[in-house]
Parts: C-alpha cells; structure tokens; sequence
C-alpha cells in the first residue's frame, strides 16, 4: 500500500524519518571515525579505493562503448558504478558484527576522493 494512502498523521511521520535516515547515517559515520586509526586501516581503503575507482569505472567504460550509450545515459551510468561507499554500509556492519571502525575509515576516505576521482574520471572516459 502506497505511504500516501495510510490513515492520518503515520504517513507524515513515516516520511519525516525516512528523510532523516541519510543523515544519521552520517553522523554515525562520523562518531565512529578515529583520525588516528586511519593509517592502520591503509590497505583495506587501498583495495576499496582501487575497486570503486578503478575496476568499476573501467567495466562501466566497457559497458558504455559495447552498447553505444548516449552521453547523458553513459554519465549516469558511471556516476552509479562509481559512487562512494555509502553510510549505511557502517550500519550494516554494525548490525553484524563487522569491522565499523574500518568501515568508516573507507567511507570518509572514498567519499573525499569522490571529489577529486569522479570529475576526473568521467573527463577520462566520456572524452
């Protein structure tokens, strides 16, 4: 059943928090990041980075010269290969037990690169 259709105040309530969802992530990001254990985090952010950055960008490239894709789609397609880790994979680790204090060594890491290694890849691959 469509949000829009439930009875009085739930769906504006649901919806307020469903908004607020990304934002916490973040800022359960950002209470679980420890600057000083950064550098002890290097080679899983080095091998996420390579990842994110690097392979999927050049399978997105492959993809996007096999099946001739527009300018606008190509871009759209590499945007969503190649888009930072998002919070609530720190979430999810949380929930299972997972390495959080790496988990948010990578996203910060990945989402500061973004600004750098999007922009320049797209240049590379779109031309």
């Amino acid at each position: 059943m469509p949000i829009e259709t439930w009875p009085g105040i739930t769906a504006d309530v649901l919806e307020i928090t469903g908004r607020a969802a990304l934002p916490f992530g973040l800022l359960a990001v950002g209470a679980a990041l420890k600057p000083e254990a950064v550098p002890g985090h290097a080679g899983p952010i080095a091998i996420s980075s390579v990842v994110q950055f690097g392979l999927k960008p050049a399978c997105a490239a492959l993809l996007i010269a096999a099946t001739g894709l527009s300018d606008t789609a190509a871009a759209a397609v590499l945007v969503i290969f190649m888009a930072p880790t998002a919070p609530s994979a720190y979430i999810l680790a949380r929930q299972l037990g997972g390495d959080t204090a790496t988990m948010a060594s990578i996203i910060t890491f990945q989402t500061m690169l973004a600004f750098l290694a999007m922009p320049l890849i797209m240049a590379i691959v779109l031309g």
